[in-house]
């Protein structure tokens, strides 16, 4: 599992980094998610694979794709939450049209306020969250989960299946800084 703001893995990223964001690897290397033997094999084959890091080391059944994800939530200082233990509401999906949420591979899962919480495939799309917040006049907190429980969440509250986008980009973890 990986360490959240309050635990001492979390911690020890951030400071050893002073302020700078860590490397997913580096992250996943702290919480003892994968060895460095692994990373280093890792790395040798992104480049023939053409993935990024995180989802480099899943292919290489290294780790999960909920690993990558946590160690990712952890690296952009975002919540990554169980959409498995969540009911949606379904009048989230008129909130966030079908079309817009498959073609950014997102989904609503809250409102609080005058504030949506918006699941990201890849939540390092700030130009996606800054639509959101135009389109509905929303404050948007950014979360993430699993790829599978997004897929699965959004099927849920759309009536239709979430397939990942032509680019490959989307149907893995976002590209964070390799290492």
């Amino acid at each position: 599992m990986v360490g959240t703001p309050e635990t001492p893995a979390a911690t020890s990223v951030r400071e050893t980094r002073a302020g700078r964001r860590s490397r997913l690897g580096r992250i996943l290397l702290d919480i003892g998610a994968i060895t460095p033997h692994q990373l280093e094999h890792a790395l040798a084959q992104q480049s023939g694979l053409r993935l990024a890091i995180g989802q480099t080391l899943v292919r290489l059944n290294y780790i999960t794709d909920e690993t990558v994800r946590q160690a990712l939530a952890t690296q952009l200082n975002i919540p990554y939450i169980d959409l498995e233990r969540m009911e949606i509401d379904k009048a989230l999906a008129r909130i966030i049209g079908l079309s817009f949420a498959k073609r950014h591979q997102l989904l609503p899962i809250a409102t609080v306020g005058r504030t949506l919480t918006v699941a990201l495939d890849d939540p390092t799309m700030t130009s996606v969250v800054q639509d959101i917040q135009r389109m509905t006049g929303l404050m948007v907190t950014v979360v993430t989960a699993s790829g599978p429980a997004i897929r699965e969440a959004f099927k849920q509250l759309y009536g239709e299946p979430l397939t990942a986008a032509k680019s490959s980009r989307t149907d893995r973890p976002p590209a964070a800084p390799d290492g």
